[in-house]
């Protein structure tokens, strides 16, 4: 048990594991992919969304993914899976083929950690590269040193292996390595996604001014434990991620299908480009009748959001209305919702009020989850002795400390 000033919940649940998808992802007719080593893949996450991220590995893989910092996770596996967890994943942004996960000392070690990886299995001698770091903790460098001498580590190992001496373009490299250094760990490889992240889905048309990430919203959607058969509402839509992201989900529809760049394994030497052609070729999609509905109290709002699911190809699978969210029909089985947090709002009397309403409608109708992703803990003070808290969670969105709140009737 742990707390939010005062406020005690227990501890997240087990993510819900649902059948894996069908085995042509990581088998083929003749059996598994006879001619591949194991790698180990690094993927990166929504802090606080770890086990979901892994959850669907494993559901997607047939891997088993555990979490190895925040935001991010790992599983051993075949270098087939990063063609196959780029295009179908939805809850995670990078993947990356790890190379370094150590503790160190100083930039000296992380030089010499880097320095000791043989880099011709994955840049070829023609192809330029470029470093990226992200760094958390006190440190008495940047991250600019560190790619500095990553990227010095890269070519002297280069050249001791091929003679070869790799060319840098920090514009548009071939190959891109990642840097993440967290207090005493380095963890690093080469990015199989590229600059443009997978939660930049590549539909939204309309931008809402607080629109929510395509990986938490799915998020949310699994935390809820949304079945296809049951009925769904976001009843404070914006640009609507929450229902389109739940449509797409259902559907089988790939967010990868959306991309408008390509990724970055597509210029990896060493990658089969026939195993992406295949996974894209596999007909995954499919038609079901969803009952989803998705209202806001903002006419403008609401046809952005129409725009948006029209742009996903999902526009038939959800009912859009306006509506208020504090006197609206609320008997549905699962409600999903990315409530105001506040802060454009102006005073927290007001969200308070909003939240109040709100929850005062949950208590008029029936209703089986709620989840809600919140900005402070009013959400929660509102609702105490009023409905029942079976899971909080703190994720991070962007710079600001969000919970995902899962509710139930008392």
């Amino acid at each position: 048990m742990f707390g939010i000033r005062g406020i005690t919940h227990p501890p997240p649940p087990i993510f819900v594991l649902r059948e894996p998808l069908k085995k042509f992802f990581w088998e083929q007719e003749g059996g598994v992919y006879l001619n591949s080593a194991e790698w180990e893949f690094l993927a990166t996450t929504i802090k606080g969304l770890e086990d979901v991220a892994s959850g669907e590995i494993e559901e997607l893989l047939g891997r088993r993914a555990e979490k190895i910092g925040e935001g991010k996770i790992k599983w051993s596996g075949k270098k087939e899976d990063a063609p196959i967890a780029n295009y179908l994943a939805r809850s995670i942004h990078r993947v990356i083929i790890l190379l370094v996960n150590e503790k160190f000392v100083d930039l000296t070690d992380i030089y010499e950690k880097f320095a000791s990886i043989g880099y011709s299995s994955y840049i070829a001698p023609e192809q330029s590269f470029a470093v990226v770091t992200r760094r958390k903790g006190r440190h008495n460098f940047t991250s600019i040193d560190v790619s500095r001498e990553v990227g010095r580590a890269i070519i002297d190992s280069y050249l001791k292996e091929k003679r070869v001496r790799l060319g840098v373009n920090l514009d548009k490299p071939d190959v891109i390595v990642r840097v993440y250094v967290s207090d005493d760990r380095v963890m690093g490889g080469v990015d199989t996604t590229g600059q443009v992240s997978l939660h930049r889905r590549g539909y939204r048309v309309y931008q809402h001014p607080a629109s929510l990430k395509t990986t938490i919203a799915y998020g949310l959607l699994r935390i809820a434990d949304w079945k296809f058969e049951e009925s769904l509402v976001d009843p404070m839509c914006g640009g609507g991620t929450i229902p389109i992201e739940a449509a797409l989900y259902a559907r089988g529809i790939p967010p990868g299908k959306f991309r408008k760049t390509e990724f970055a394994f597509e210029r990896l030497t060493f990658m089969d480009r026939s195993i992406f052609e295949k996974v894209k070729s596999k007909k995954l999609e499919r038609k079901l009748n969803l009952k989803i509905v998705a209202t806001d109290a903002s006419g403008k709002h609401i046809n952005g959001a129409i725009e948006n699911a029209k742009s996903a190809g999902v526009l038939d699978s959800i009912e859009f209305s306006v509506a208020d969210a504090r006197r609206m029909d609320l008997d549905f089985d699962k409600i999903v919702a990315n409530v105001p947090y506040g802060i454009r709002m102006g005073s927290i009397e007001r969200i308070g009020k909003l939240y109040g309403e709100f929850i005062n409608n949950l208590l008029k109708h029936e209703w089986r989850r709620l989840v809600v992703i919140v900005g402070s803990d009013i959400f929660l003070r509102e609702a105490q002795g009023k409905l029942k808290l079976i899971d909080l969670r703190e994720i991070m969105y962007g710079d600001l400390r969000t919970f995902i709140c899962s509710y139930e009737r008392l």
